[in-house]
């Protein structure tokens, strides 16, 4: 037999239901909640008949600020900074000082609420309620609550006016004293402004640095920028003089034309300025007549330039100091002319050299190196300029370094100056501002609405019902909740499940007395057989749907022999069996309903037959019978029985015996179905003796009080013996599917004290006998 428990689907149209269920909670003790909201909506009545009334006047105020208004042209809308804010005002409005000075207006001798008060003005204080007035922050709503309705009116009345006067007197006295510190603050802005730009003409007088148009200058900075200039002009003159030199070398070392080249640019570079075009020079002819003619027209290119030069120095001189570096450059490029003219001097003083060809070549090489000399001297003292120039810009850069402090000093100076200036200038126009607004005030107040008789506020009726209402629910759902855990019954088949770790396979409908009526046709049956009586009806259908479940998980060979308890006595074990054997047998299968009840048999009172020793379970364990003789047929196709056959002493012993064994297993081959009832798990130790012997077990119960740990305990003990649990049915099931009630319509109930033990024939039968003749339902005490 395999132990393995397989999960059944749960009934066809079962919804799932919510674990915590508020609306059934409450519907299970409806009348505990009607009770418990009743009371409280009593206690809020009472509340509202004795509780002191409370009475409320208020009056609106407009708070203006003239000021703000007067000078918005000048000020760009900016609000003063010494206007109050609404919250300022509010909370001045209810200030000890200004209720003390209401107080004292009104007079508490026509208070009669204040008359019994210690401290007055603590107590008016807590009564102020005020409130800004809607989306407008110029508003307020003054308003004071009470015990008598015409002292609120006179206590707010009083309150407004004293504001009103406090406001006045306020505005006079900011008036005079902000005139007051204005015009201090701006003698001594005046005294600071002096101050300052006294100490910063002297350090003008003192400073080394070159003023134009009242900022200092740092004149070294000016000339680190001039030699800059000339640096970058000159260092662009001689990488051009450079590039020059390099590229006539190249062409004098290839020779040929390029060689001829360079000599025609040097004849027209060193030509007189004045001649406009160049004689066409026969190198062959220039031997004889040219080589003085050269170094005559070379000498008067160099003494144009010489006079240039001195006459550039001598304008130089006269704008800048001996150090200027322009001054200096163009002096050495004098030193430098000077030189070249008496060398060139001496050249065309010197007799000629050789004759002929060879004379020739030497004027015509001594031409072109008179013109690469030219340019390689311009380079050195472009490149000498340069060096001189270099060390003048470091120099400068020094000074201009030493003097920059000079000029961080300026720029404090000149910082503090105009900073006090636009001080002065603000307060100077502030004290302006407020010579035009003298006359037209600042905080004005205007009430808008009068404060009235004061109306009841509290208690409300309204207010009170809703309250003690809601606190009513609030409780009755709490003590309803206690009461639902406390009698520990499954309010949902997630309930069962999750307790027993079974599936829930059925859910039997609470049996009307319409659907407990005898059919035409097997009226010796029992009422409870209802698949046979009324076979249309909704319960007949929940028994099918639990057959069809088995089917589902017992339609292998091995799931043949099924067993029926329940925990407690009173769940309905026998009619279930019964119903479910009845409609397994009209499906077509073989089905056996063996009642192995030994205590409290009731198959033979459910089908109305007659059980004998001498026949039935009993002997058949016995070997007095054999199985095929003890079964009897039921009076419907394919349903048989096997009832117990009579009392005896020791049916546990029976039950655990080697036999019983050995006819479960020849009953599993003659039958498809054998539905073994069996009497409750917690009553007797029967059904756990069979339980380890069947191929599946099948639970019933019924929602009732401590159902819950009943439950548990009839669950353990099968886990103890290792049967296999196939699910659980539960038994009348209230309309719409509604668990948790705890007692059932129609007689159809539980007795508690009940005790589960053997019963004499004679009771057995009149009872079935009287239960038949009337059409009434068995009592679950009576028939299980």
């Amino acid at each position: 037999m395999s132990t393995e428990t397989r999960m059944l689907p749960a009934p066809a149209g079962a919804a799932p239901e919510p674990v915590f269920d508020v609306w059934a909670i409450l519907e299970r003790h409806i009348f505990l909640v009607l009770f418990v909201l009743l009371i409280s909506l009593l206690m809020g009545v009472l509340y509202f008949l004795k509780a002191p009334a409370t009475y409320e006047s208020s009056s609106r105020i407009l708070i203006e600020n003239k000021r703000k208004v007067a000078v918005s042209g000048e000020m760009n809308g900016e609000q003063p900074t010494f206007e109050k804010t609404i919250e300022t005002h509010a909370m001045i409005i209810r200030s000890p000082m200004i209720v003390d000075l209401a107080l004292k207006r009104v007079g508490l001798s026509n208070l009669p609420s204040l008359a019994d008060v210690e401290k007055p003005v603590e107590f008016v204080e807590r009564g102020i309620t005020i409130d800004v007035a809607g989306d407008d922050t110029t508003i307020l709503e003054v308003r004071y609550a009470g015990s008598r309705p015409d002292d609120c009116r006179k206590i707010v009345t009083a309150l407004v006016d004293v504001y009103d006067e406090f406001l006045a007197k306020s505005n006079q006295d900011v008036d005079k004293q902000t005139t007051d510190l204005i015009t201090q603050a701006k003698d001594e802005l005046m005294q600071q402004l002096q101050t300052e730009e006294s100490r910063y003409l002297e350090f003008q007088s003192k400073a080394p640095l070159i003023w134009k148009e009242g900022e200092g200058i740092n004149p070294h900075q000016e000339r680190q920028s001039e030699i800059e200039a000339v640096r970058r002009k000159l260092m662009v003159e001689r990488s051009t003089l450079a590039a020059k030199i390099k590229s006539l070398e190249s062409a004098l070392t290839a020779g040929g034309t390029s060689r001829e080249a360079v000599f025609y640019q040097a004849l027209a570079m060193l030509r007189p300025a004045e001649q406009k075009e160049l004689p066409v020079v026969d190198p062959q002819a220039m031997v004889q007549d040219y080589e003085r003619e050269t170094q005559r027209i070379y000498y008067a290119q160099l003494s144009r330039m010489y006079t240039e030069a001195i006459a550039e120095e001598r304008r130089l001189s006269q704008d800048y100091a001996d150090g200027h570096p322009d001054v200096v450059a163009a002096r050495t490029r004098i030193t430098e002319l000077k030189r070249e003219l008496d060398e060139t001097q001496a050249r065309i003083a010197a007799p000629p050299i050789g004759s002929g060809m060879q004379q020739a070549n030497a004027q015509v090489i001594d031409y072109v190196g008179v013109y690469m000399q030219s340019l390689r001297t311009d380079y050195v003292t472009v490149s000498r300029q340069l060096e001189s120039l270099d060390t003048h810009f470091q120099e400068e850069q020094k000074l201009a370094t030493e003097m920059q402090v000079y000029l961080v000093q300026d720029q404090t100076y000149r910082s503090n100056i105009e900073r006090i200036q636009m001080l002065f200038s603000a307060v100077v126009d502030r004290l302006n501002e407020i010579d035009i607004v003298r006359d037209s005030g600042g905080d004005r107040m205007s009430v808008l609405a009068e404060a009235g008789i004061g109306k009841q506020v509290n208690p409300n009726l309204v207010q009170s019902l809703g309250i003690s209402g809601l606190v009513g629910l609030i409780a009755a759902f709490g003590l309803g909740y206690l009461v639902d855990r406390s009698e520990a019954m499954f309010r949902s088949p997630a309930d069962i499940r999750r307790t027993l770790q079974v599936p829930v396979i059925g859910q039997i409908p609470l049996m009307n007395r319409k659907e407990m009526q005898v059919g035409e046709l097997y009226p010796k049956l029992s009422p409870s057989l209802i698949t046979i009586h009324h076979n249309g009806s909704n319960v007949s259908e929940a028994y099918r749907a639990v057959r069809t479940s088995l089917y589902f998980s017992t339609g292998g060979q091995d799931h043949r022999v099924i067993q029926v308890t329940s925990p407690l006595p009173g769940d309905g074990k026998s009619t279930l069996a019964a119903n479910l054997a009845v409609t397994m047998a009209r499906s077509g299968k073989r089905v056996l309903l063996l009642d192995a009840d030994f205590r409290r048999p009731s198959v033979h009172k459910l089908f109305n037959i007659s059980q004998h020793a001498d026949s039935g379970l009993r002997a058949v364990l016995s070997g007095s019978v054999a199985p095929e003789e003890a079964c009897v047929p039921s009076g419907l196709d394919h349903l048989s029985l096997l009832t117990v056959g009579g009392a005896v002493d020791n049916p546990s012993e029976l039950l655990t015996s080697p036999f019983f064994k050995e006819l479960i297993d020849v009953l599993r081959q003659k039958f498809d179905f054998v539905i073994v009832d069996t009497p409750p798990l917690l009553a007797v130790t029967d059904p756990a003796a069979v339980a380890p012997r069947v191929d599946g077990v099948l639970l019933t119960l019924r929602l009732r009080r401590g159902v819950q740990g009943a439950a548990a305990r009839a669950r353990e003990v099968l886990n103890n013996v290792e049967a296999n649990v196939l699910g659980v049915v539960v038994n009348a099931v209230e309309a719409k599917g509604r668990y948790g009630r705890t007692g059932y319509r129609d007689g159809y109930g539980y007795g508690y004290g009940y005790s589960y033990g053997y019963r004499s024939e004679e009771y057995v039968a009149s009872t079935v006998t009287s239960a038949a003749a009337k059409q009434l339902p068995l009592e679950a005490s009576e028939v299980e």
